[in-house]
């Protein structure tokens, strides 16, 4: 049974532990990599698979020896790999830094009551770190760059989190009530185990998970490398900086949403591919909607934004000059007009705030 929530004091000084923990060079001197055995989860082969793709993106292909073992053998093996001088690391298992199982870590900031905490603070507190979202907070800085450690956090870790942190664990306990949430990701990794007592079996398919999940990770590495450097191109951390929270921002070329920190930018309009037509988007499609549907009309089982008051030469018999594309996400629309895009921006954040 998970022990209730760190104090503040003590939850600060155990992710700044982790933080500095260990390195990128720890991880490519790595010997062995330690994980819990049985049945595999979402959590553990993320956490080998995360060293793995760290690793090669350094240029080291050889992988690490995995030992899966159980609870009761956990000392056993620290004491054989001490004594063999090897360098190693355990995960999901034994009560230390890359536990999560009797430690509920949660993610800064925790300034204050919950009540009190913004929207994207509260959003943040959702789920305790796991075991890889952990590491994450060690290695993601130097892999990527401050900007996106977060924002990796957010998108890739925290659904993980929700589906492996503590089922058992009382609602009372945890901030904002606790659900423990099924993802494609962890469904194809629970399809993934065999029967675990055939161990060299169940070896086998989790490095077949492994392996799934290194490729996914480097891809994930790879984008938000590519978006690092769009960042610093065009020069997004001016823009962010002149913002206060809760902004949007309009600017004269196409930058993907995500470079934008949504904690700075909500709405950003942008030109879109068509020539002269501008699109809107939200920088956090989890938490803004971007579109305030009372300023929409049915016409012709198509939406059309209502612009009347806002654009004179806007009349019923002009309806196709009304288009505006609402693309499949609902957190993306395209406008043949500029102003049309920061309305309907301004507006849903209108909406939002309420």
């Amino acid at each position: 049974m998970a022990k209730e929530f760190l104090s503040y004091a003590e939850n600060s000084a155990e992710i700044s532990k982790i933080k500095s923990s260990i390195s990128m060079e720890d991880l490519k001197e790595l010997n062995t990599i330690v994980v819990h055995g049985g049945t595999f989860h979402l959590d553990d082969v993320v956490f080998v698979a995360e060293i793995i793709a760290v690793r090669q993106e350094n240029g080291i292909i050889s992988i690490p020896e995995i030992l899966r073992i159980s609870r009761n053998d956990v000392q056993k093996t620290i004491d054989e790999l001490e004594s063999l001088n090897k360098k190693f690391i355990i995960g999901d298992i034994g009560n230390g830094l890359f536990d999560h199982h009797d430690q509920l870590v949660v993610r800064d900031p925790i300034n204050g009551g919950f009540d009190s905490l913004s929207f994207i603070e509260k959003k943040r507190l959702e789920q305790p770190y796991t075991a890889s979202s952990k590491l994450w907070l060690a290695i993601g800085p130097e892999l990527i760059g401050e900007e996106f450690v977060s924002r990796v956090d957010r998108d890739f870790f925290m659904p993980l989190d929700a589906n492996d942190n503590f089922g058992s664990i009382k609602t009372e306990n945890v901030f904002n009530g606790y659900r423990k949430m099924q993802n494609p990701l962890s469904l194809t990794i629970s399809w993934l185990n065999g029967d675990p007592k055939d161990s060299v079996a169940q070896m086998s398919n989790f490095m077949k998970a492994v392996e799934f999940l290194v490729l996914t990770f480097r891809g994930m590495i790879n984008t938000y490398k590519n978006m690092r450097k769009t960042y610093e191109e065009n020069h997004i951390a001016e823009i962010e900086n002149t913002m206060g929270p809760r902004k949007i921002v309009s600017i004269d070329k196409y930058v993907p949403s995500m470079v934008f920190n949504p904690e700075k930018v909500y709405y950003i309009v942008e030109p879109a591919t068509n020539p002269g037509w501008w699109q809107v988007a939200t920088t956090d499609s989890e938490a803004h909607p971007i579109i305030n549907r009372e300023l929409l009309k049915d016409v012709n089982n198509q939406l059309y934004l209502d612009l009347q008051n806002y654009d004179k030469s806007v009349d019923s018999g002009k309806i196709q000059t009304q288009k505006v594309f609402f693309h499949k996400t609902g957190f993306l629309a395209t406008f043949p007009k500029q102003e049309w895009a920061e309305i309907v921006a301004y507006e849903s954040r209108l909406i939002f705030d309420k």
